[in-house]
């Protein structure tokens, strides 16, 4: 929500019936370690991962703060396995509240599924439990809790998994890749503002945050060369918000989403992403210069009832002149055909 926009009468007053929550309250965050940028773990099948869940010290918007992290890391880490892998996750909660971790996307066992009560029992305070989790599906996917998500996600607890295909063409060349995990999060002046202790406190449109992040960043910030090709994998793990991603003037290609490969790869001028999708986009950076990838959406003004455009800034590119190398244009501007994954 625009921090300007006036409030209708009497919902300044509202408050949750609920207890509040905050993670390892009144204990000074100077006693946790600081949390670390993700890190990529190369995996192959049969590998065994251990991920521990703890508490985590964070500096968001010059707040330091207590949040959750997957082996001390924001976000968790980047697993990269091959397609058909079969991978041991030994997952150990040393965090308050009970946890899993759902493994969003792949098709696997549905015992490993990490649904509480339904797959499993919430795996507790001080002690573990093992996934294997076979991967038959390349692609972008991503593993968080199905335990009070709209808490233990927002303070950190997500990753991505980025299963790869045995066949080097499968997508297009570019020059590089990069992982861009979108996410929101609640604060005011004094911080995060609290969850609720037994129930969600955001029924209905949920837990909007207003302040946006990238790969847990506030400040994210690229750089590129003239003609480069940057493959952007998105993964949205905000509670709530749809993203309506934005490459500046760049040139935008989409070319997969959560369920693969598209049929037919297609020109677009932005990314409508929802909580938990994944889209691949492949996208030339032609003008020195910066660039901003933003959220660009069609706020709404309930006060005046009244739409108006809206930009967050997600991360700034800045654009090098030195060019690119191979030049890979193109292929670039052609539009590949999948038939053999037509409906």
């Amino acid at each position: 929500m625009d921090p300007n926009m006036i409030m209708l009468p009497g919902l300044t007053g509202v408050v949750p019936v609920v207890g509040a929550f905050l993670p390892a309250a009144g204990i000074n965050p100077a006693n946790f370690p600081e949390a670390e940028p993700s890190q990529v773990v190369e995996m192959i099948d049969g590998d065994t991962l251990d991920i521990e869940v703890s508490i985590v010290r964070r500096i968001l918007n010059g707040h330091e703060m207590v949040m959750f992290g997957y082996n001390r890391q924001y976000p968790g880490p980047l697993i990269r396995a091959p397609k058909d892998a079969t991978l041991v996750v030994r997952v150990r909660n040393e965090i308050e509240l009970p946890t899993t971790i759902h493994w969003h996307g792949v098709r696997l066992d549905n015992e490993f599924d990490g649904v509480p009560g339904v797959t499993q029992e919430a795996i507790q305070r001080g002690e573990s439990f093992v996934y294997e989790v076979h991967v038959p599906d390349a692609g972008m996917f991503w593993y968080h809790p199905h335990a009070r998500e709209d808490v233990q996600q927002d303070l950190g607890l997500f990753g991505n998994l980025l299963v790869t295909s045995p066949n080097p063409s499968y997508y297009g060349p570019a020059h590089r890749e990069e992982i861009l995990v979108l996410d929101d999060i609640l604060m005011d002046e004094q911080g995060v503002l609290p969850w609720g202790e037994s129930a969600p406190t955001h029924a209905l449109m949920g837990r909007f945050g207003n302040v946006m992040m990238v790969n847990g960043e506030t400040n994210h910030q690229l750089s590129a060369k003239q003609g480069e090709v940057v493959r952007f994998f998105l993964t949205n793990v905000a509670n709530s918000r749809t993203f309506n991603v934005t490459f500046g003037g760049a040139q935008v290609k989409l070319i997969a989403s959560d369920v693969g490969r598209f049929e037919r790869e297609a020109w677009v001028e932005s990314v409508v992403i929802a909580p938990a999708e994944r889209y691949v986009v492949d996208v030339r950076f032609e003008e020195p210069g910066t660039t901003l990838i933003a959220n660009s959406i069609q706020a709404i003004n309930h006060f005046r009832g009244e739409f108006y455009p809206h930009v967050d800034t997600l991360s700034i590119v800045t654009v090098s002149t030195e060019t690119a190398a191979p030049g890979i244009s193109d292929s670039f501007y052609s539009l590949r055909v999948h038939d053999e994954i037509a409906a």
